[in-house]
């Protein structure tokens, strides 16, 4: 039998402290001083019915709302409890969970329950018995194998010195990325980034957390300069590398915008039909939109299509001759601005299919389209697009603030993120073993439009 710590273990909240939820609780019932008295209240040796008495025999809760009050305080920590999925794995039926907390036992085993706990437990809370090493005697006779818990006193000093084997946990601490997104002003894209990775449990843990701590980010900057551009335009993202970027503006931004496949082959190989088949699959004046480009691709296809690019490619080129952009080329930026990027980005943004091959019409009209099999793994790309995937899922929760934090951003603080977001990207060189399929297949594809 294992024991494991619950709060910042198993679970952890949402917003790092219970803070917001008081906060929310004296708005919402009007109590002056709550936060604060709620603070007080809590010595460490009161659990939670004790607390609560002593807020309302000072004044803080009516009498006739102590039980409303109560109850909402179970509500919002419940809401705001996230998943540390790697620790719930590791429970197994017949261990023993121990809670240094104010909560009830009952409660706090609804809490486990609700982020997705299914194993048979037991549960031992106390208002100190961890701290003060007394329950670790009286669990001698039932010694667990392993505890596991996230304080270095009550969860390894005070169990080491009674003979237990104990492992802290240190999950719930940000890591260097998310303070850094945290402390610079992107707190709600740390906190996102956070709970998402203590949600994820699965092979391509470093994809993963560059996926999660730097791409993610990136559409969310790159969808904010969309935004700020674009707010009354039909915009058409396009496929393969708008897949992901599709999903967080359709997400945070506008729920209409459409995503269409789209490849230099077709463009190359098929100009007057690839034209015919942008126009036909979009709405009135559309903007088409793609991630990188050197102009090569619009410049086949003409003058008359209005395309934005996140990244203008100034400094490299695959055609013999530098290409002349069209007149209705525009860009976010470039790789003058931000540095060179390179194919990491687009392999952190690859869609789950692969480059579109060819079209054709029927009949003069319809158009068909055939594609090429993807170049990445299916469990890569399932990784990869992970974090998209739970930011899209959390969307009812992070939506405003987000947006809100993004929208405080100057221009040039919108470039600067961009730029450390795709460098950090672009310079995961260690991560293209997993990729070789990708990386010739991405060389003989271009090696078509070179001479």
């Amino acid at each position: 039998m294992n024991s494991f710590d619950v709060f910042d273990t198993l679970l952890a909240r949402r917003n790092l402290t219970s803070d917001p939820i008081w906060h929310h609780i004296e708005v919402e019932f009007g109590l002056a001083d709550y936060v604060q008295n709620r603070k007080l209240a809590d010595t460490g040796s009161r659990n939670l019915e004790g607390i609560y008495d002593v807020l309302v025999s000072n004044g803080t809760i009516p009498a006739d709302l102590r039980d409303t009050v109560y109850r909402r305080e179970l509500e919002l920590e419940i809401a705001e409890s996230i998943p540390i999925q790697d620790n719930l794995d590791r429970v197994q039926d017949g261990d023993l969970l121990i809670s240094d907390m104010y909560l009830p036992a009952s409660n706090i085993l609804q809490m486990v329950r609700g982020v997705g706990l299914t194993k048979q437990v037991t549960i031992y809370q106390s208002n100190g018995d961890k701290s003060n090493g007394s329950i670790w005697p009286r669990l001698s006779v039932h010694r667990p194998g392993v505890h596991l818990g996230d304080n270095q006193h009550s969860d390894v000093n005070m169990p080491g010195q009674a003979g237990f084997t104990a492992e802290l946990c240190t999950q719930t601490h940000f890591t260097v990325v998310e303070h850094g997104l945290f402390n610079n002003l992107l707190p709600n894209v740390a906190l996102l980034v956070r709970e998402s990775r203590l949600a994820f449990n699965g092979d391509h843990r470093p994809h993963f957390e560059i996926a999660n701590s730097s791409n993610l980010p990136l559409l969310f900057v790159m969808s904010e300069m969309i935004h700020r551009r674009y707010e009354n335009r039909n915009v058409v993202m396009l496929g393969r590398d708008c897949q992901l970027l599709h999903k967080i503006y359709n997400a945070y931004y506008n729920e209409t915008t459409p995503y269409l496949p789209f490849s230099r082959v077709v463009a190359y190989n098929q100009p007057d039909t690839a034209v015919e088949y942008l126009n036909s699959h979009s709405a009135r004046r559309p903007v088409f939109f793609d991630i990188s480009s050197t102009g090569g691709t619009w410049a086949k296809l003409g003058n008359d299509l209005e395309v934005c690019v996140a990244i203008y490619s100034d400094l490299a080129y695959y055609t013999p001759k530098r290409p002349v952009l069209p007149t209705k080329f525009k860009y976010l930026t470039n790789n003058t601005q931000i540095g060179q990027t390179n194919i990491l980005l687009e392999m952190f943004n690859c869609g789950d299919h692969g480059h579109l091959s060819r079209l054709t019409p029927i009949d003069g009209r319809l158009i068909t389209a055939e594609f090429a099999a993807p170049e990445l793994p299916k469990d890569l790309v399932q990784v990869i697009h992970t974090p998209v995937h739970f930011a899209v899922k959390q969307s009812g929760t992070y939506r405003d603030a987000v947006r809100k934090e993004l929208s405080c951003l100057t221009e040039q603080q919108l470039i600067d993120k961009f730029s450390e977001f795709a460098m950090r990207i672009c310079t995961q060189n260690h991560l293209l073993s997993d990729a070789k399929r990708f990386l010739d297949q991405e060389t003989q594809y271009l090696e078509q439009f070179t001479k």
